[in-house]
């Protein structure tokens, strides 16, 4: 990973990272482990995007953040291990 890059370990936090930024999913990391993580591209608004997402002072509707949360759950369950590249 590299700086033009944000790696997240949370699927609370990718799913709102998907939604309410402009940074673009770039894979899905799958370890033996069992543990994931999501890198992202890291763009001018991701900072402040994740420091009100733990703050709870991200603004998301309630419907599309669901349906984002079960689109990466999705990216989960369908990848094998090692991590594929994935688009937004």
């Amino acid at each position: 990973m590299n700086k033009n890059q944000y790696l997240t370990t949370s699927l609370s936090l990718a799913a709102a990272i998907q939604l309410a930024s402009d940074s673009k999913l770039l894979s899905v990391e799958k370890y033996k482990d069992r543990k994931s993580s999501f890198v992202f591209e890291n763009t001018p608004d991701l900072s402040q995007i994740i420091d009100k997402f733990w703050k709870k002072e991200l603004p998301l509707d309630a419907l599309s953040y669901f349906e984002t949360l079960r689109y990466i759950k999705s990216l989960l369950y369908q990848q094998e291990e090692g991590g594929m590249k994935y688009g937004r």
